[in-house]
């Protein structure tokens, strides 16, 4: 069975290949960042220099960064939570986007069962490797304040709120549906929110890395009249951009219902 499944794979990007278009792909995303008020080819110019400055920053690059850039190119951000921040090498890129920004990452500690036992951090030295690397990275950071503990404690905590929210922990249900409302509560009034890998469908769900919880929970939230949402595509390359490998990042934003019934919201 395993066998005729990569048979079956390796045809069907086979065929997508053939009738893959790349170029529209792009000039339909260059329309979305459009639509939202972003310019993505200033962005991808933005993101080339910070590259090279800090080849770091360009680790699991997707349209994400261009999304952070032309955040920054168009928006006085000060605040920017960071909630999952793995290998710190977004929280690099953040920091050298928002360098004027207080910036606070958030992850698990290096001793909890579940940091251990995903991405490949079960075999003990790999995982002692990777914190190295990580801590490396954010010891550069001159503007990141490094949080070890569990992203749910955000709950306790909803004086403080940010004007740019990155959300990248676990990507399962009932994690990352917490995750967002946590997320809405600390977001200042005309903040944004941006969740990584939302899967509009997918053939099997997990609790840490693939799951239509993110699209189902913002959803929900838009229904009650709570936020505003749009959505990105990830990732527009072979095969990424179309069909059942596609998936996308949130964009998120106070409703103006929400502004209006709380306005004490900075």
């Amino acid at each position: 069975m395993k066998l005729i499944r990569k048979i079956m794979r390796v045809i069907k990007l086979a065929i997508l290949r053939l009738k893959y278009d790349y170029e529209a792909l792009e000039e339909q995303q260059n329309k979305i960042f459009r639509s939202i008020g972003f310019d993505r080819m200033e962005a991808l110019e933005l993101l080339t220099a910070k590259y090279k400055e800090f080849p770091e920053t360009e680790d699991l690059m997707s349209e994400h960064h261009a999304l952070f850039a032309a955040t920054s190119l168009s928006r006085d951000v000060k605040t920017v939570l960071e909630i999952g921040t793995y290998s710190a090498s977004c929280s690099k890129l953040l920091s050298v986007l928002f360098p004027r920004a207080q910036i606070t990452t958030i992850d698990l500690p290096d001793d909890d069962p579940v940091f251990s036992d995903t991405y490949g951090r079960d075999e003990e030295q790999s995982r002692l490797d990777f914190i190295e690397r990580r801590n490396k990275i954010l010891d550069s950071c001159v503007n990141v304040n490094f949080e070890q503990k569990n992203s749910l404690e955000l709950l306790f905590n909803k004086k403080d709120k940010y004007d740019f929210i990155w959300v990248d922990g676990a990507h399962g249900y009932p994690i990352i549906a917490m995750d967002i409302v946590n997320a809405v509560s600390h977001l200042g009034r005309d903040g944004l929110i941006f969740i990584d890998d939302v899967w509009l469908k997918t053939s099997s769900d997990d609790a840490n890395y693939k799951s239509t919880g993110a699209f189902e929970s913002i959803t929900e939230l838009k229904r009650a009249g709570i936020i505003d949402f749009w959505l990105i595509p990830k990732r527009i390359s072979f095969p990424h951009g179309k069909g059942s490998l596609k998936k996308y990042i949130a964009k998120v934003k106070h409703s103006d219902f929400t502004k209006e019934k709380y306005h004490t919201l900075p």
